[in-house]
C-alpha cells in the first residue's frame, strides 16, 4: 500500500515538472532583466564558489551596491555561486533553477492541500489542481521569468516544506494517540481528563507503526531555517504554524472546540513554537542589526513613516484581484497614494476577508475553517510586505506565497462541488473536471504569452508602458534602454518628459546628465548634476559623474571626494580603488594614499578593494613580493577580474616567473577570450619569450576587435621593429601617436624607426618633441635621457 502511494506522489511530482518545463520552455532563454544585472551578472563574488562561505559571514557580497542593497540571504546567492560554476552567465540554467522550486512548490501545495483535507495518502482531485492551478497561473510566472525573485520561490518551497512537514508531525502524534486510545479505553479514568488523554507526548507513541513525531518536527524545524537564510518573509511561519494548531487542534475531532482551543493558548503549549520564533527573530532582526546597525526600517526612519494606509489596502486588494484574475500582468504597477473608488472597493474587499474570515473560524464545519485559515495565510504571509515601504510597493513576484491560501480555498470549494456527486449524478463531477482542465489550459496559454513579453528589457517595459503610461519609473526604463543602445536623443526624450512630471527626479537628472557627459558637453552636464546634489548631497550615482568631469578638468582632490562617496554605495568596488590609486599617484600623494588604505584595510581585511588598491601602491614603489600577495588575495575571492590578473602577470614577469605569467594570462584568456587586454598582455609575453610570430598574431587580433587600443599599436610596432619591417613599425608607432600624443616613450620608438630607415631629419624632429616634453618632468628622467643621446648620436 505505502509502496503504492508512493508511487501515486512521484508521479504527479514526475507530471509537475514536465507540464512547467512544458509551460516555460520558452523562457529558459530569456534575459537578465532588472535587479538581475547587480545582484547576479555584475556581481563578482558568485564567480568562485570558494565564497560561499562567505555569504554567510560577509552580507556584503549580496550586490554590487552593497552599502544599499542590505539582506542576510546566504542560500540565494549560494545558489548563484553553483549556477555561475556550471553555466556562467547563461540565463537559461538560472531559469532552470527557479522552475525547479516553483514546481516544487506546487507539488508542495498539492501536498499540503490534500493532507489539510484529511486525503490521507490517496489522490485527491481537489488537491491536485489546486497545485495544477498553482503551477500554470501566468500571476506566479514572475518568479521563473525574473532571475533575481528566486528569493521568492526558494524561500516559498522551504516554507510550504517546512509547514508539510508541521502538519505531518501533528497528524502522525494523533494517528498515534487514536490507537494509543482506542486499545485503553477502559483505562480513560486512570488517565485523567480526556483532554490530558489527547495531549501530545512523544514517548508514548507506538513508533513500531508510525514514524516519530519528533522525525518531522526536526525536519521542519531544518527547513524553516533553510527559508530564513533564503528571505526574510519566511519569519512569518511560526505564526502560521500556531495557528494551525489553532484552527485543527492536536486532539481528535470528538471533543469539543473550547476545550481544544483552551489547551492550545495554554503557555506549555507553545514550546514547540519557540525554536522558530527565536531562530526567525535572530535571523531577521539581530543579525541584521549585528551586520547594517539596523533591523528593518533604514536610519532615521520609523514604522510609521514607512506605513501608508491607502498603498497598502491597495496593494492588499489588488494582490488578491490578480491571483484569481492573472490579466494586466506588468513588471511595474502603478499604486497611487490616493483617496479614490478604487480604495474605498479596496477597503470593501478587505474588511470583508477579515470578517469572512472571523465568521468561518467560528463556525463548526471544518471545510469553514479551512477556508477561514487560508485567508488568514493570505493576510499573514503578505504581512512583511506591508509593514514595511518598499521602492515598488507592488511587484507579482511578492505575493507568490500568499497565492497558496487561495489555492486552498479552491480546493475547499472543490471538495464541496465533488461531494455532491452522488445527490447530483456523476455528470456534474465529469464537468468539474472539465471545467479545471480547460482552467489549466487557459492558464498555460497565458503563462507562454507572459514569457515572451520577458524575452527582452525592450519588449518588457514596452508592455509596461502600454498598461501605465504614467508610470515615471517605467519611463525611466526605456530611456535606459534608448541609452545603452547609443540612441541618445530618444532616451533624452524620456528623461526630460520625466523632468517636465517631476523638475526633482534625481534618476533622470543623473541620467540625462550622464548623455551630456557622452557627448562632450561637461558645462550642461554640470548644472544637471549640481542640481541632483542640492536634492541628495550623498548620491552614488551623481558623484561617480561628478569624479569623472573634476578628473577630466584635472580637479584631483574634488574627483576623490566624490570617489570616497560611491565607495559608501559600493565598497568592495574594484574599479573605484583603482581610480584613486590611479588620481593619488598622480598627485604624487602615494604616501598618503598607503597610510589611507592600510587603515582601510584594519577596518575591512576581507575587503577585495583595498587589497587591490594595496596592490597597486607596491606596483607602483616596485615592491614586486608585497604586490604579489595583494593581488593573489583579490583573486582568491575574485577570480573572474582580468585587471588584477592581467597586473599580476606583469609583477610574475618582472619577478622572472615566466611560467607563472603564462599560466595566469592563460586562465585570463579562457574566461574572456575576446578581452583585448588580455590579447595584448599574452602578445607582450610571447614577444619577451621571443616567440615573435605568436605575438604579431595576439596584438593583431586585440586590435581588430578594439582598434582604439593605443598600446597594441606600440607593441605590434616592437614586433616589426624586431623582425626589421621599418616601414611597418613606423607605421604602427604612427597610428599609437595618432590616438595617444602624451605617449613620449612611443615617440621615442617612432624616432628609432625613422633613423633604421635613414629618415634622420624625422628622426631628429621626434626625439627634440620628446625632449621639450619631457624636460620638466621627474618621472620621465629615464626618457629624456635615453632622448638625449640619440640626438647626440644624429647630431
Amino acid at each position: 500500500m505505502k509502496h503504492k502511494q508512493l508511487i501515486i506522489k512521484i508521479g504527479v511530482l514526475a507530471f509537475f515538472l514536465l507540464l512547467g518545463f512544458g509551460i516555460y520552455f520558452n523562457s529558459l532563454h530569456n534575459e537578465f532583466q532588472y535587479d538581475d544585472y547587480h545582484h547576479i551578472v555584475k556581481n563578482p563574488y558568485i564567480q568562485n564558489t570558494s565564497n560561499i562561505p562567505l555569504f554567510f559571514t560577509e552580507p556584503r557580497t549580496f550586490s554590487v551596491f552593497s552599502g544599499t542593497a542590505r539582506h542576510y540571504r546566504p542560500l540565494i546567492m549560494s545558489s548563484y555561486a553553483i549556477n555561475y560554476y556550471f553555466g556562467k552567465l547563461n540565463p537559461a540554467g538560472y531559469h532552470l533553477v527557479n522552475l525547479g522550486f516553483h514546481a516544487g512548490s506546487a507539488f508542495l501545495v498539492f501536498l499540503v492541500i490534500q493532507l489539510m483535507m484529511r486525503g490521507g495518502e490517496s489522490l485527491s482531485f481537489p488537491a491536485l489542481a489546486a497545485g495544477l492551478f498553482f503551477l500554470t497561473t501566468p500571476f506566479n510566472s514572475e518568479v521563473v521569468n525574473y532571475v533575481a525573485a528566486r528569493s521568492t520561490v526558494m524561500s516559498a518551497f522551504f516554507y510550504l516544506l517546512s509547514f508539510y512537514c508541521w502538519v505531518k508531525f501533528r497528524e502522525v502524534a494523533k494517528l498515534g494517540r487514536s490507537e494509543q486510545v482506542a486499545g485503553s479505553r477502559k483505562n480513560v479514568g486512570e488517565l485523567g481528563s480526556s483532554e490530558q488523554a489527547a495531549s501530545s507526548s512523544f514517548k508514548d507513541l507506538p513508533a513500531t507503526r508510525y514514524p516519530l513525531p519528533t522525525t518531522y518536527y526536526i525536519a521542519s524545524l531544518l527547513t524553516f531555517i533553510l527559508a530564513i537564510l533564503t528571505k526574510e518573509i519566511a519569519i512569518t511561519l511560526p505564526v502560521m504554524l500556531w495557528l494551525y494548531d489553532l484552527y485543527f487542534p492536536k486532539s481528535s475531532s470528538s471533543y469539543s472546540s473550547k476545550p481544544q482551543r483552551r489547551s492550545v493558548l495554554n503557555y506549555r503549549n507553545f514550546l514547540p513554537y519557540m525554536p522558530f520564533a527565536l531562530i526567525g527573530i535572530f535571523s531577521v532582526f539581530f543579525l541584521r542589526r549585528i551586520f547594517f546597525g539596523r533591523s528593518v526600517t533604514a536610519p532615521g526612519e520609523s514604522w510609521v513613516d514607512n506605513f501608508h494606509l491607502v498603498i497598502k489596502v491597495k496593494v492588499l486588494a489588488k494582490y488578491f484581484y490578480h491571483m484569481i484574475v492573472p490579466t494586466q500582468l506588468s513588471i511595474e504597477h502603478l499604486i497611487q497614494d490616493n483617496l479614490n473608488i478604487y480604495f474605498s472597493l479596496s477597503l470593501i474587499m478587505v474588511i470583508g476577508l477579515i470578517l469572512l474570515a472571523f465568521r468561518l473560524w467560528r463556525s463548526p464545519d471544518r471545510g469553514g475553517k479551512m477556508v477561514s485559515f487560508y485567508i488568514v495565510w493570505f493576510f499573514i504571509v503578505l504581512f512583511p510586505i506591508m509593514a514595511v515601504s518598499l521602492h515598488a510597493p507592488y511587484q507579482e513576484n511578492r505575493g507568490y506565497l500568499s497565492v497558496a491560501g487561495l489555492m486552498g480555498i479552491v480546493a475547499v470549494g472543490l471538495n464541496k462541488l465533488t461531494m455532491k456527486r452522488v445527490q447530483r449524478g456523476g455528470i456534474q463531477q465529469v464537468v468539474i473536471y472539465i471545467l479545471c482542465g480547460v482552467l489549466v489550459v487557459i492558464y498555460s496559454a497565458g503563462t507562454i504569452a507572459r514569457n515572451v513579453v520577458w524575452k527582452s528589457d525592450v519588449i518588457l517595459w514596452s508592455d509596461a508602458m502600454e498598461k501605465y503610461p504614467q508610470s515615471i519609473i517605467v519611463r525611466l526604463q526605456i530611456g535606459s534602454y534608448y541609452a545603452r543602445s547609443g540612441d541618445f536623443g530618444r532616451a533624452a526624450t524620456e528623461y526630460r518628459e520625466v523632468l517636465n512630471r517631476e523638475p526633482e527626479n534625481l534618476v533622470a537628472l543623473n541620467r540625462l546628465g550622464a548623455i551630456y557627459l557622452e557627448k562632450g558637453d561637461l558645462n550642461t552636464a554640470v548644472i544637471l548634476f549640481e542640481k541632483a546634489l542640492k536634492i541628495m548631497p550623498y548620491s552614488m550615482y551623481t558623484s561617480q559623474n561628478m569624479a569623472r568631469i573634476y578628473k577630466e578638468r584635472g580637479q584631483l582632490n574634488l574627483a576623490n571626494r566624490h570617489l570616497l562617496i560611491v565607495l559608501g554605495f559600493s565598497p568592495h568596488d574594484l574599479r573605484i580603488f583603482e581610480q584613486l590609486a590611479e588620481n593619488y599617484m598622480e598627485m604624487e600623494r602615494i604616501d598618503d594614499f598607503h597610510r589611507m588604505m592600510t587603515m582601510a584595510l584594519a577596518e575591512d581585511p576581507g575587503n577585495p578593494g583595498v587589497r587591490r588598491a594595496l596592490g597597486l601602491i607596491y606596483m607602483y614603489k616596485k615592491k614586486w613580493d608585497a604586490a604579489q600577495r595583494e593581488f593573489e588575495v583579490v583573486l582568491g575571492l575574485l577570480p573572474g577580474d582580468v585587471r588584477t590578473r592581467i597586473d599580476l602577470t606583469y609583477v610574475y614577469s618582472r619577478m622572472g616567473i615566466l611560467n607563472m605569467t603564462e599560466e595566469q594570462v592563460k586562465e585570463a584568456l579562457a574566461m574572456n577570450p575576446q578581452d583585448p587586454e588580455v590579447l595584448q598582455t599574452m602578445g607582450n609575453l610571447y614577444f619577451k619569450k621571443g616567440r615573435i610570430e605568436e605575438a604579431l598574431a595576439s596584438y593583431q587580433t586585440a586590435m581588430d576587435i578594439n582598434p582604439n587600443l593605443f598600446f597594441s599599436y606600440n607593441n605590434l610596432g616592437l614586433v616589426y621593429f624586431q623582425k626589421g619591417d621599418m616601414a611597418k613599425a613606423a607605421e604602427s608607432f604612427e597610428a599609437d601617436i595618432r590616438q595617444n600624443p602624451e605617449s613620449h616613450g612611443v615617440r621615442f620608438n617612432l624616432a628609432r624607426a625613422y633613423e633604421m630607415q635613414g629618415r634622420k631629419d624625422l628622426a631628429r624632429k621626434e626625439l627634440q618633441k620628446v625632449l621639450t616634453a619631457t624636460s620638466k618632468v621627474d618621472t620621465n628622467k629615464e626618457i629624456h635621457q635615453a632622448a638625449q643621446k640619440r640626438l647626440a648620436s644624429l647630431k
